[in-house]
């Protein structure tokens, strides 16, 4: 579940969330203009809408650069076959319909309406070039489909889509990774798809109208098949701090922002006709102990360094009152899916045992262990990163007080991201992770078990047991939900018990909105990467 952008099928499940949302964007300074000509599903139309983002991608093809600010705006011009929700169903979109007539097999029935941005029909053979495209190994989006997928064959107005072996996910990360887009136009730029004047070519309700290292802006495609959106115009602009993002919301230059620091929402508030939404987050914010070596292998040091940790103070610190504690590895959205609903899912979580803030029991763990009389080593925090930072300066300062010293060092984003990938000294990390899609495969699988106990994957812990590894098993390839939801609660129970992982956190997206737009229905975090909050941004 780490947070960074790396060149590896991990992070399509625990996305990114370092860069969430970010992405390129001009502002015209006047957005938020209401005279328009599109039809906007009924709702007040708009000129243009305006957002801020931290940073740009450096790439709009996802498969080359994946990570979620280019889902945000790719998705706007790039559609999916199908939607994800939150909750790990999925929505009809791009296909018409989708059947799976055994196990093996997913069959896509493409809308015949459908058009690209140039007006050219949609073909079945568009849409599997696609999908092999997002899925070929050495993309950043080659996830565990990769391995699922046997072939992927077009047929008249349908794409069939052949698995090796019964896998529960396929179809989902079909959904959340593979962004339709123009075979001809592709293949024309082999070296240079996604880079200025090399935008994929989609049939989304938008298309890239300029892009430059200053700005992203899409206009409306008059070939798309559904409902407007309010806007004619959208532009995504970079403002790297809150204050200045605030004071371009005040002077009318921007219509909406992602929250970067989450304390900062009184300030936002204080600008007029200004309103934050509170998006319900996947987020997972934890330490990753590597118990395969000293010290960490010892699971009454892990104990103490749990006990050692104010989580609650700590959140209220970095996040106010816009986080959650985590009560596992996952929160309960990242999978309700398999649990049958939210609320099963966190009345699980609420029966684990928990590490509450206590130093006096952290002295009785350590008491217990190899290191009663203390020990010292390192940990790195990510230069930039405030959660990351204050998480270390916290455990550096209440170890300290039981007799263990922590060296703290700071890191890049870069630096911290090849130690990850290497797969070498690891100790103790700070990680950070997006569960999608909202399934234990979109996540826990990944950070558990030999297999992912490697170079380039992401058990950071390298922990394994028979029962995760049969746990694993049944995740992977079992198909009967109820199964996959014993397995998942099995494997939670005993992170909790054995903590390879120490949970901290769940920080929500906090969205702030002004200019006379809105939401008509508060968007999800899936909604950004899909392309599915555009539908509910409202204006008036």
């Amino acid at each position: 579940m780490p947070s960074l952008r790396v060149s590896r099928a991990w992070i399509a499940a625990f996305a990114l969330i370092a860069a969430l949302f970010v992405s390129a964007c001009g502002s015209d300074g006047g957005g938020g203009d209401t005279s328009s000509t599109g039809d906007g599903g009924g709702k007040q139309t708009a000129a243009s809408f305006t957002f801020a983002l931290p940073a740009a991608p450096t790439s709009l093809d996802i498969a080359r650069n994946y990570d979620t600010v280019i889902m945000q705006v790719m998705s706007l011009a790039t559609e999916p076959l199908e939607r994800l929700t939150q909750s790990g169903e999925l929505e009809p979109n791009l296909a018409a319909s989708v059947s799976e007539p055994d196990d093996r097999t997913i069959v896509y029935e493409l809308r015949p309406d459908a058009k690209f941005s140039d007006g050219t029909p949609v073909t079945a053979e568009d849409v599997a070039w696609s999908i092999e495209h997002t899925f070929a190994r050495g993309t950043q989006t080659a996830t565990q489909t990769v391995t699922s997928i046997a072939s992927v064959r077009a047929g008249e107005n349908e794409v069939t889509v052949n698995l090796r072996r019964p896998d529960p996910t396929t179809r989902q990360n079909i959904a959340f990774l593979a962004f339709i887009e123009q075979r001809r136009f592709a293949e024309a730029h082999p070296k240079d798809l996604g880079s200025p004047g090399a935008e994929p070519i989609g049939t989304g309700p938008y298309k890239v109208a300029s892009n430059t290292p200053d700005a992203i802006t899409l206009e409306r495609n008059q070939y798309y098949w559904g409902t407007a959106p309010v806007a004619d115009r959208i532009s995504f602009t970079f403002i790297p701090t809150d204050p200045t993002a605030q004071l371009a919301m005040r002077s009318g230059e921007i219509q909406g922002a992602l929250v970067q620091d989450l304390k900062t929402g009184p300030a936002w508030e204080a600008i007029d006709g200004t309103k934050l939404e509170s998006l319900p987050s996947l987020t997972s914010i934890y330490v990753s102990l590597d118990v395969a070596n000293p010290p960490f292998d010892d699971v009454h040091l892990r104990r103490a360094i749990a006990y050692s940790i104010d989580r609650e103070n700590l959140a209220t610190d970095l996040y106010g009152e816009n986080a959650i504690l985590l009560r596992s590895l996952l929160p309960a959205g990242a999978f309700s899916y398999v649990a049958g609903g939210t609320d099963e899912a966190q009345a699980f979580l609420d029966s684990l045992p928990q590490y509450e803030f206590d130093l006096d029991k952290a002295r009785a763990e350590l008491a217990q262990s190899r290191y009663a009389r203390g020990l010292s080593f390192e940990l790195t925090y990510i230069t930039g990163a405030g959660w990351s930072k204050l998480t270390a300066l916290n455990l550096e300062q209440n170890l300290k007080q039981i007799g263990v010293d922590v060296k703290l060092r700071a890191v890049s984003q870069t630096q911290w991201g090849t130690t990850i990938v290497q797969h070498r000294d690891l100790g103790m990390q700070l990680m950070e992770g997006f569960s999608a899609p909202p399934d234990p495969n979109g996540g826990l699988v990944l950070v558990i078990g030999r297999e992912t106990a490697v170079e380039n994957s992401y058990n950071t812990s390298n922990w394994t047991t028979p029962d995760v590894e049969t746990a694993r098993d049944t995740l992977i390839n079992g198909t009967d939900r109820a199964a996959r939801y014993e397995a998942t609660k099995r494997v939670l129970s005993d992170i909790q018990d054995q903590l390879p992982y120490i949970p901290l956190y769940s920080p929500e997206l906090v969205i702030a909105l002004g200019g006379g737009f809105g939401f008509d229905e508060v968007p999800t975090q899936l909604d950004l990467t899909s392309g599915a909050w555009v539908t509910k941004l409202t204006s008036s």
